[in-house]
């Protein structure tokens, strides 16, 4: 895996690539690697990306291309293009559309094992695809076997085919804000939705043979295969933060943060009498662990209003947002 960055005058460049070979041994135990089977699999991958800051640095574009070649599947693209409009620091707007590409792992192609009920089974090979063997749903069997007579139920028997594992693709449309308001509010507001071909997942059925003279069946076996859907998935989501943020001098008037700071490793302010352990004690379980300057003090109002985000009793943090992503 490598990357590099250069900078142009007209843009900023990255490009990179990443490799792996997968080899398991798993004895049969797992994958269909009995007797002198020996599974390999590699895949590669690069991408370059392109970021150009415009109008003042207050536009930022980018855009990127990556593909992606797994050994038993077509190579796969996945272009991505982003802009973050920051027309104040203190406000940030961000959209981005990308394609984005999952591969089948080694148990969706590789997978054998036996758990007893049923058999799960990894689907590289396509052993029940149209042209092969076929599978029985489980509800047409169950009509089958209710059935006065076994032959009669013969008709009411499903089968149905499953084409061999292919790569899951998604493509996502996303867009936020985040800034603060009035110097009182701090707001982030993001959501995405997100369109999926292919979804990897499984299918159940039953694999089997039935006499037609008397309806009876031989040994059954039930598979849990690796499958594809055939149908778009569709997921979506929002997510909204909001903070109200405490006045600009609330931590100095609660804290009484004086030159000498914690005497003793205390508060000098009669009605929080916090020592310095207590403080970041606190802090931590509001999942702001900030370091406490046990000298001064005045580190602690640095810290705070520079990460910011909490109002611990009378322990006020400022947030200022970065107006970087």
């Amino acid at each position: 895996m490598g990357e590099y960055r250069f900078k142009p005058s007209f843009a900023e460049i990255t490009v990179g690539g990443s490799g792996r070979m997968y080899r398991p041994n798993t004895a049969g135990t797992i994958f269909k690697d009995t007797a002198d089977v020996v599974i390999t699999n590699w895949e590669v991958g690069g991408y370059v990306g392109v970021e150009k800051k415009v109008l003042g640095e207050k536009l930022r574009v980018a855009a990127t291309l990556r593909v992606d070649k797994n050994e038993n599947f077509k190579e796969q693209y996945s272009p991505a293009i982003s802009a973050v409009w920051m027309p104040k620091p203190e406000h940030v707007i961000r959209i981005s559309a990308s394609r984005a590409v999952r591969n089948p792992t080694l148990a969706d192609q590789y997978l054998y094992y036996n758990v007893g009920r049923a058999i799960l089974l990894g689907n590289i090979e396509g052993q029940f695809e149209e042209g092969n063997d076929s599978l029985i749903t489980l509800e047409s069997f169950n009509d089958y076997r209710n059935t006065p007579s076994l032959l009669e139920g013969l008709p009411k028997l499903d089968y149905f085919n499953v084409d061999r594992i292919r790569p899951e693709k998604v493509i996502t449309l996303e867009t936020g804000y985040r800034g603060t308001l009035w110097e009182k509010f701090y707001l982030d507001l993001s959501a995405y939705t997100s369109w999926y071909t292919d979804f990897i997942g499984y299918l159940i059925g039953i694999d089997g043979s039935f006499d037609e003279g008397n309806g009876f069946r031989s040994p059954l076996q039930v598979y849990r295969v690796a499958a594809n859907s055939t149908q778009e998935v569709r997921t979506q989501g929002r997510e909204h933060r909001v903070e109200l943020l405490p006045p600009e001098d609330h931590l100095q008037r609660e804290l009484q943060l004086q030159p000498t700071g914690f005497r003793g490793g205390r508060s000098d302010h009669p009605r929080v009498q916090y020592t310095a352990e207590q403080v970041q004690y606190r802090l931590h379980r509001a999942r702001h662990a900030y370091p406490v300057d046990r000298q001064t003090g005045s580190g602690l109002r640095h810290q705070l209003q520079i990460r910011g985000g909490v109002c611990l009793r009378r322990l006020a943090a400022v947030h200022r947002p970065d107006p970087e992503l």
